[in-house]
């Protein structure tokens, strides 16, 4: 027994707009799954940068300490340092930290399909 051409029309809509659900599901744990790896591969990249930049000043701060004959000095110099650095970067925490992100999440969201 033969379907009536509307019910085959609705049938292959149905049809249609399930695929079209189950694409979208797929196109959004792709990009979830990219975003994931990159907070995660930012977050390992982060916290070696911090402990590279720990050792280093404790060994600056040492050094100047040896150098000036006050440990106090050593220790305070590298704190102004990192109080100056840290203003800079909050001054400029829209052009240098927000803008990218925004501009990186827009990109992989937006970005055409192959």
């Amino acid at each position: 027994m033969s379907l009536s051409p509307i019910k085959r029309i609705i049938s292959g809509l149905k049809h249609y707009l399930g695929l079209q659900r189950e694409y979208a599901l797929l196109t959004i744990a792709e990009k979830l799954t990219i975003l994931l790896t990159a907070i995660a591969v930012g977050c390992i990249l982060m916290i070696f940068t911090l402990l590279v930049l720990l050792f280093a000043s404790l060994a600056i701060s040492v050094w100047l300490g040896n150098m000036l004959d006050s440990m106090i000095c050593g220790f305070g110099i590298v704190a102004i340092v990192y109080a100056i650095v840290g203003v800079i970067v909050y001054l400029n925490r829209k052009r240098w930290i927000a803008n990218p992100v925004a501009n990186m999440l827009a990109a992989m969201m937006l970005k055409p399909e192959k």
